[in-house]
């Protein structure tokens, strides 16, 4: 099934779907640097490129579930990207103990495990991040580690995160705003 985007103008950039925007606008909320359409990898153009201490691809899928996101990770790992990527979908997945923002890409090397990407409030930096459910816990904004015991979520942190990310989609929808650097 081919989904069509609606093109969209969000913060001076014209990206091919509302849904890239949205994404793009919840990124700006969080306070995550990114950078759209970044460059070509053998045919294949991601979506962004986070700017975190170390750079983060980002495909936008208009899937429903983690499961269906799944399908997305091996084109990407089949290109000259040798770092990690987040594949997210239509909405942000709201479970326990963590809400997902989508699917994680931790790099061993060549292999890629893939897994749930947990958000949470870093407890070093303050800064809102994610971490891989099976692997690595560091968090990707500034490479803070600390085992564990630094992920902080609860009610509260699900309530803003829903918030913001709702209060993005409005900003593309309804009060597309210029882009502030």
């Amino acid at each position: 099934m081919s989904v069509n985007g609606i093109p969209t103008s969000y913060g001076g950039v014209r990206f091919r779907s509302r849904l890239e925007a949205k994404w793009a606008a919840f990124f700006d909320t969080i306070g995550w640097r990114w950078t759209y359409e970044p460059f070509d990898l053998e045919g294949y153009i991601p979506d962004f490129v986070l700017h975190f201490r170390k750079p983060m691809l980002v495909e936008v899928k208009p899937d429903l579930s983690l499961e269906d996101l799944k399908a997305h990770a091996s084109k990407i790992e089949k290109t000259s990207w040798k770092h990690e990527f987040l594949i997210v979908g239509s909405t942000m997945f709201y479970g326990s103990p963590f809400p997902a923002l989508g699917l994680l890409a931790e790099r061993y090397g060549n292999e890629a495990s893939v897994a749930p990407a947990w958000s949470f409030r870093c407890g070093k930096c303050g800064e809102i991040t994610f971490c891989h459910e099976e692997g690595s816990y560091e968090c990707r904004v500034n490479s803070c580690y600390d085992g564990d015991s630094f992920l902080k979520s609860d009610d509260t942190f699900f309530d803003e995160l829903k918030y913001k990310f709702g209060r993005a989609g409005n900003e593309v929808q309804w009060f597309p705003k210029e882009r502030v650097q």
